[in-house]
């Protein structure tokens, strides 16, 4: 069993670090359909560099909503772990749901959601229950580890 306070560090790592590979993600996007001149390829570092702290900036709302899950995510076994990885990718596109009509005074319109709501919500879910996953396992060989000691010992 993971503490609480570790998953919610777990799950701080994966939100900065699915901010900094959506805004990658952004870039390479950028690059592939207008690729700069030669010259000039060195701005598509300084835009990354621009990009990270914006997108983690933006992501910060998501991943407050989502501690609450953070906390409540226990088990990964079976059906669960993509239960919890639809949970967590849903969270970024649902903000923009709530938020767009506001911002728009009304007006919404779905089609224009930037794909960088699930990108990163996608990628900071996943780094997430992957670390997650990694920690329980951690955690079950610590356990069986103890309780060998335990039975040698008596």
């Amino acid at each position: 069993m993971v503490p609480w306070w570790k998953r919610l560090l777990i799950s701080l790592v994966g939100w900065i670090v699915g901010a900094v590979l959506g805004a990658a993600v952004m870039v390479i996007q950028a690059l592939i359909t207008d690729p700069p001149p030669l010259a000039r390829a060195g701005e598509s570092l300084v835009g990354f560099a621009s990009l990270a702290p914006l997108f983690a900036l933006v992501s910060l709302p998501g991943w407050l909503v989502a501690l609450p899950l953070v906390v409540a995510a226990r088990s990964l076994c079976r059906w669960r772990f993509w239960a919890w990885l639809a949970a967590g990718t849903a969270i970024g596109p649902a903000l923009w749901l709530l938020w767009a009509p506001i911002a728009s005074k009304g007006k919404i319109d779905v089609t224009s959601m930037p794909s960088q709501c699930f990108v990163i919500s996608f990628l900071g879910s996943l780094i997430y229950l992957r670390l997650l996953l990694r920690a329980q396992g951690r955690a079950a060989k610590r356990a069986r580890a103890m309780e060998l000691q335990g039975s040698t010992a008596s």
